[in-house]
């Protein structure tokens, strides 16, 4: 499923599934070590663990690929992660939020744009009533 969004500056976005087609515009994302410590992995040292990474992510349905449609070339992620409870189930109508961007694209209102999108996404479609990132909680009113 495709989602659009437009950032402040009126930069198009599209928000869709991953494919291998994306593996060098990823390496250029998971090779960074400031994006990967923040997501909480190790960096990528070649195109084959870039590769394999995306593959996993490829497998997540409620993980997208942030492509900037002006120039057709991924430059981040943003999704929903099953969150699990304290018994190792999984949280019903709860899910993680995770989300990476090229650092070339900071500042622009990129992420911001692409969070609201899946924040509505997640609510609206999937009927989520929380979604946490890290210590923070958004809940649906």
């Amino acid at each position: 499923m495709g989602m659009v969004t437009v950032t402040t500056r009126n930069e198009q976005l599209e928000l869709r599934p991953f494919t291998l087609a994306d593996t060098e515009d990823y390496y250029d994302l998971v090779r960074d070590p400031s994006i990967a410590a923040s997501a909480g992995f190790t960096p990528a040292h070649s195109l084959v663990e870039a590769e394999f990474l995306l593959k996993q992510q490829a497998k997540l349905p409620q993980i997208f690929a942030i492509e900037l449609t002006a120039i057709h070339r991924v430059i981040g992620s943003v999704g929903l992660y099953e969150r699990m409870t304290n018994t190792g189930e999984p949280a019903t109508l709860e899910m993680d939020l995770g989300y990476m961007l090229n650092a070339r694209y900071w500042g622009r209102g990129i992420m911001t744009a692409a969070v609201a999108r899946i924040l509505r996404y997640g609510f609206e479609t999937l009927h989520l009533r929380r979604i946490r990132r890290s210590y923070s909680l958004i809940v649906w009113n």
